[in-house]
């Protein structure tokens, strides 16, 4: 079987749209345990962080949670270095004028583990 070679920043997109579109396929499972082979193969570490806000001029219900708008989330992925507060604000301030209550989690599911950004990152 021939060998294919991808640079950091093309694996990097392949994996990032596996998480994001390959859910909705029935292949996710295959193409997520493909992107694990490459990672373990290649020692490569996983820079995964979902990130969710409200913005202060947006109304909701004042229930948590039960509303959270898919605007108001991003996925960061990246294989180099660790992610840190201040580009993840950066990544949240592009999106939205005035963030409030930021949190991020690593699971890429974002069902469990979320933090308060100021609290995830030791502030």
């Amino acid at each position: 079987m021939a060998t294919v070679t991808l640079s950091t920043d093309d694996f990097t997109t392949l994996a990032a749209w596996a998480e994001n579109y390959g859910l909705a396929s029935d292949a996710y499972a295959a193409i997520r345990a493909m992107v694990e082979r490459i990672e373990t193969a290649n020692g490569m570490v996983r820079r995964f962080l979902m990130v969710r806000w409200r913005d202060a001029t947006a109304p909701h219900s004042g229930v948590a949670f039960a509303d959270w708008p898919p605007q108001y989330t991003t996925t960061l992925l990246r294989y180099d270095t660790p992610w840190t507060y201040e580009e993840v604000m950066a990544a949240v301030d592009a999106r939205t004028s005035q963030p409030v209550g930021v949190e991020v989690t690593e699971d890429r599911t974002g069902t469990v583990g979320w933090y308060d950004i100021t609290t995830f990152f030791g502030r």
